[in-house]
């Protein structure tokens, strides 16, 4: 986030944007919140759209949702939004799109449709699982 608030203010014209896919679990699978700080939290995800950021989805509990039902993800959704209901109100920023946990996009089409009919969402991003950010072995 430093280089692209820097690039704002050195290039004008250039439009520096992110996405940030929004969970809530740590790496262990504990219920947390975003950014681990209870206090500040709320700030944050305003300061992240009031800069021009953008807030994904990553599930409630960062599942996969590869193989999930309709009422699964239905739940997983719901769930979602309440945790972030807990830190701002509805109206005080938007969630646009879905970052499929662990590159698992539901195989399902009416699991699919459930995030863009029924909440609203205007993209999805996935990867592929092995192909993440972060150290190539994690066990050393």
């Amino acid at each position: 986030m430093g280089i692209l608030n820097q690039m704002r203010v050195l290039r004008p014209d250039f439009r520096a944007r992110a996405a940030f896919a929004i969970d809530f679990v740590d790496e262990t699978g504990a219920r947390c919140v975003p950014f681990g700080d209870e206090a500040t939290v709320r700030d944050k995800l305003l300061y992240l759209c009031d800069h021009g950021y953008e807030l994904m989805c990553h599930t409630a509990n960062h599942v996969d949702m590869g193989g999930m039902t309709r009422e699964q993800a239905q739940d997983e959704y719901d769930c979602f939004f309440d945790l972030l209901g807990k830190h701002v109100r509805p109206y005080e920023l938007q969630v646009r799109g879905i970052a499929y946990p662990f590159g698992s996009v539901p195989r399902k089409q009416e699991v699919r449709d459930l995030s863009r009919t029924v909440f609203g969402f205007e993209a999805a991003a996935w990867g592929w699982p092995g192909k993440a950010f972060g150290r190539a072995d994690p066990k050393n």
